[in-house]
């Protein structure tokens, strides 16, 4: 199960493809991926920028086309 877990959030394939690689049900991997993300987001070391973060930044971005 830990292996499907890591496996599901290194690679993000389909809950169903990595569960029928490893015999389990979608479902289980489901519950088991979602355990592990709630406990990341508890954690404030694996905390990501909001959606608007880019928003609030001083940086500029130059789009550049060829």
């Amino acid at each position: 199960m830990l292996l499907a877990t890591l496996g599901y959030l290194q690679e993000y394939r389909t809950y169903a493809h990595i569960a029928a690689d490893f015999g389990i049900s979608d479902s289980k991997l489901f519950r088991a991926a979602r355990r592990v993300e709630n406990t990341f987001i508890k954690d404030g070391r694996f905390h990501l920028p909001g959606k608007k973060a880019l928003d609030k930044s001083d940086v500029q971005y130059e789009v550049v086309f060829g």
